[in-house]
């Protein structure tokens, strides 16, 4: 991908025709906030002391941001909301000024430009996440995957105003976030959104295809906390009316299996069913295994599993019979330690 980036942007010196990675999450509050400065330090000198003064209200509480959610739900100290909002707002206003000044300097512009936006955009929207996470847990999770969702418009909206053609775009998170939330009880029963169902609303069902992805035994790379060092843990076998076991004894090993299909057509794309019968099957309520950043294998049922329409939830399942926790990029020695009578150095070796 590297070797391919290079030649396109050596033969046509326009960076948006590359495969590029983007970040969608929020959880970088310091850190975004940090990009913006940097980059307002480059181009608007005196708009970056002023930035830097109204994220300076966050200095009250270090980079504990659950201290910040804790003290400003609480009242103990003023929030910072309207600080964020008035960052974000100057950027936006001064896009053309900024790109403009900076039209006959090395670099692309437009992209700088873009890049500083969503870090703001982040910063705005982490504050939110954190002064209402100690509130109500339905209501930080439906702001961050909304967050995902606009994100991932706005990258779209950027690399198509830029290019000749539709971007076509790769989502990469949990079955949690992916799954579309109202054909699991997750969502009819406890109100949560997810970024496969808001994308579904924003692009169009016929141009967005969830794929799924389950295990029946193996391992999973999984904390047991929020902040706790990942660590590779052994699957207990999924429940006997679960979706997972219905996949290990259909199928004889690994499977992967496409409930839709998107046709192009003179009026654009459209989804149909593969078979109606298969939907049918697999839309009969059955509990479905979440594991994300968190796994918690003693209380794995009421921890980890909800009701879900299988054929509903996603356009294909990919089923992987025996899954291996995967190797963190950023590898620690804690991530050596093994739950569920696993050799400590599996999967990584000596």
């Amino acid at each position: 991908m590297r070797d391919h980036n290079d030649r396109v942007v050596q033969e046509t010196n326009d960076p948006y025709k590359k495969v590029s990675f983007f970040g969608m999450d929020l959880y970088s509050l310091n850190r975004s906030a940090d990009e913006v400065i940097k980059y307002l330090d480059t181009v608007d000198p005196e708009g970056a002391k002023a930035a830097r003064k109204k994220y300076n209200c966050f200095d009250r509480f270090g980079e504990d941001t659950s201290r910040y959610a804790y003290e400003t739900q609480f009242g103990l100290k003023k929030d910072c909301h309207r600080e964020v909002i008035l960052n974000l707002r100057n950027l936006l206003q001064n896009r053309r000024k900024y790109i403009e000044e900076q039209g006959q300097s090395d670099g692309h512009p437009g992209e700088e430009q873009f890049v500083a936006e969503m870090n703001a955009l982040v910063v705005k929207d982490a504050e939110e996440y954190y002064r209402t996470m100690m509130s109500e847990d339905t209501l930080s999770w439906n702001l961050r995957d909304d967050h995902f969702a606009r994100t991932l418009r706005k990258i779209a909206e950027h690399l198509g105003d830029r290019s000749d053609r539709q971007a076509k775009i790769v989502v990469w998170a949990h079955n949690s976030h992916i799954g579309d939330a109202r054909a699991t009880d997750m969502g009819r029963r406890r109100g949560e959104i997810n970024v496969g169902q808001r994308c579904r609303e924003i692009f169009g069902a016929d141009n967005v295809f969830n794929i799924g992805f389950l295990s029946n035994r193996g391992t999973v790379t999984a904390a047991y906390e929020w902040d706790d060092p990942p660590q590779v843990h052994r699957m207990n076998p999924p429940i006997q009316s679960s979706i997972e076991r219905v996949f290990d004894e259909w199928a004889s090993g690994d499977c992967f299996v496409i409930t839709h299909k998107i046709e192009n057509t003179p009026n654009g794309n459209e989804k149909q069913e593969v078979s109606p019968e298969l939907s049918d099957f697999l839309n009969r309520p059955r509990y479905e295994r979440f594991i994300g950043v968190i796994y918690r294998r003693a209380t794995e049922i009421p921890s980890h599993y909800s009701k879900c329409s299988v054929a509903d939830q996603y356009d294909a399942v990919a089923h992987i019979r025996e899954s291996r926790g995967i190797r963190p990029l950023e590898r620690e020695e804690d991530n050596q330690r093994v739950d569920g009578d696993v050799v400590d150095t599996y999967p990584f070796g000596q």
